[in-house]
């Protein structure tokens, strides 16, 4: 199967996970090795060292690694969670960034893959992906993959993103990438939760003191 193909496999997977949990579940992390749950950490580790793949549902942070060796190796990891807007009052409508910074590299030939996809309700609504196709020499992975989310305050949103690696054994090769979640552009003092424990604050900037207080401290 194509890499390609097998990306968008994979996020025809994740999707029938993400339609399947109900409301009130957290929305699990899932490994090429078969594990697939709500646990914070975990990783898994082929026998024979030739990849991992590894994802931490706090953070919202995934990773997959390939070497080839007598088989071709390719390793997958996800990360899906439902987040909430807390801050301004419920029901206030938001517009903000959901994005996912990628680092990786590889060498030989090799197939590096990921996405992010935002949806409502457990309903996908919107997707970016990167592709480095399968390639003969190296690859130096360094940028963002984001989603506008529009949503109101104390609404559910879910994110979901993965990355794939893939070494081919025709030759020596490695594949290595991860991403990992954040949001910019919410009103100051609003806060991001998840259901497994995300959370990132956006602080109101600090105020100027002004120069009466300033004399009055000081006496």
């Amino acid at each position: 199967m194509p890499p390609i193909v097998r990306s968008l496999a994979l996020a025809v997977t994740l999707s029938s996970t993400l339609v399947a949990v109900t409301q009130a579940a957290c929305l699990p992390g899932c490994l090429s090795c078969g594990v697939c749950s709500s646990t914070p950490v975990e990783s898994c580790i082929r026998p024979d060292g030739s990849g991992y793949a590894a994802r931490d549902l706090i953070r919202s942070r995934a990773e997959a690694a390939a070497t080839s060796g007598p088989n071709r190796a390719e390793e997958w990891a996800s990360v899906s969670d439902r987040f909430t807007v807390s801050g301004p009052p419920d029901g206030t409508p938001v517009s903000f960034t959901a994005a996912v910074r990628l680092i990786g590299f590889g060498y030989g030939r090799l197939t590096l893959n990921a996405f992010i996809r935002e949806g409502q309700n457990n309903s996908l609504t919107y997707d970016q992906t990167f592709n480095v196709n399968p390639i003969d020499g190296t690859a130096n992975v360094d940028t963002v993959l984001a989603v506008i989310v529009s949503t109101t305050v104390g609404t559910d949103f879910s994110i979901d993103h993965a990355v794939f690696a893939d070494a081919s054994q025709t030759r020596p090769s490695a594949a290595v990438l991860s991403t990992e979640l954040s949001f910019s552009g919410l009103p100051p003092d609003s806060r991001v939760t998840s259901c497994n424990g995300y959370m990132q604050d956006f602080p109101a900037p600090a105020r100027p003191a002004s120069w009466g207080a300033i004399k009055t401290r000081y006496r």
